[in-house]
């Protein structure tokens, strides 16, 4: 009975080694495969790091050859990436001799010597008649070209005084052409007439002003004299006519004067 005794504590003794054993290399498998895990993350995150190193390393190279180019340049310059042509607004003079469907216009600009008045300070609104406008007043408007005051006349009642949007004009019921001159607004259902000419809904924008391309020619309006210069006008037409009076009523006595010999003998020496 000892005897078997003995055998099964054997028996039990050994399954407990086994049992702990397996256990214990349960244990260390995990222990190895948590460390293997760990060692691949690490591995990982430093090629990351390396990667994301290398790329910053580029950027600081890039930038400090651009702060070599910079330092090559004059004060002020640009690199040639950096350098980008800013858009800048033309004059109204300038549009209109860009603007092919208005070459008659800008001819007569020319002859007018009014592109000064067209690049300067003071904005104007051009309604530019077309070629085709031009064309329909036909010897009329040939003769004007040969007289520069009177094309000059012309040319600015086809201005307005002022940068005038679409928009802003729809808001008004009168304008001043350049000559001083008043126009009458009209709009209605989005139709905008100045000066009986229709006036297009777009326009282009210039730095002085606004160009539209209409197709018919607006007439200088005649000019009123201001009262006080007609005034001026009539006093010195008054003078002229009592000086005239003066020298009609001068003649018939010396007239006289010659009939009845009194007429007065030269000095004799």
């Amino acid at each position: 009975m000892k005897g078997e005794y003995l055998m099964k504590s054997i028996k039990l003794a050994l399954t407990v080694v086994v049992a702990v054993l397996f256990v214990f290399s349960v244990v260390s498998y995990l222990q190895a495969a948590e460390k293997a895990k760990e060692a691949a993350a690490t591995t990982t995150e430093k090629a990351g790091e390396t990667k994301v190193e290398k790329a910053e390393q580029k950027m600081e190279e890039k930038a400090t050859k651009a702060d070599e180019n910079a330092a090559k340049l004059p004060s002020g310059d640009l690199t040639a990436a950096e350098k980008k042509p800013e858009a800048k607004e033309k004059d109204v003079a300038t549009l209109i001799m860009d603007t092919p469907s208005v070459s008659t216009f800008a001819k007569a600009v020319k002859t007018a010597e009014l592109g000064e008045m067209l690049t300067g300070k003071a904005s104007h609104t051009v309604l530019a008649p077309n070629d085709d406008a031009f064309k329909k007043m036909g010897a009329a408007f040939d003769a004007i070209m040969k007289d520069k005051e009177k094309l000059a006349d012309l040319l600015k009642a086809n201005m307005i005084s002022g940068k005038w949007t679409f928009a802003d004009l729809q808001k008004v019921t009168e304008v001043n052409d350049a000559n001083g001159a008043k126009l009458a607004v009209t709009s209605k259902d989005g139709v905008v007439t100045v000066g009986g000419v229709k006036v297009p809904s777009t326009a282009t924008m210039a730095s002085n002003g606004a160009l539209y391309v209409t197709d018919t020619v607006l007439m200088p309006k005649p000019k009123v004299e201001k009262p006080a210069v007609v005034k001026e006008k009539e006093k010195a037409a008054a003078v002229e006519a009592e000086k005239a009076a003066e020298e009609a009523k001068a003649k018939p006595a010396e007239a006289g004067e010659k009939a009845t010999g009194k007429e007065k003998a030269p000095d004799q020496k």
